[in-house]
């Protein structure tokens, strides 16, 4: 797999396109990238995941509800490469 910022940012999109779609993901991810970690999506690491996932669950939570959000939360935790 291709390692640095882009990756991280395409893994999380992967994930959450799983269940949105690849455009919602990609919007969610731009707007929590904006608004939570104030950094480019160009720029975005495993470091941060904790803002970036502040900024997605309100989010999925109201696309999928709490036990879904719940469920890709633990995936992103879980199978985001550092």
């Amino acid at each position: 797999m291709v390692s640095g910022p882009s990756a991280f940012r395409q893994q999380v999109e992967s994930i959450i396109a799983e269940y949105l779609g690849a455009r919602t993901a990609e919007s969610a991810v731009r707007i929590a990238s904006a608004t939570w970690t104030k950094r480019d999506l160009t720029q975005l690491t495993k470091a941060d995941l904790p803002a970036l996932r502040s900024g997605l669950a309100p989010m999925l939570k109201t696309f999928l509800g709490a036990e879904v959000t719940a469920v890709v939360l633990a995936r992103l935790d879980a199978e985001v490469e550092r």
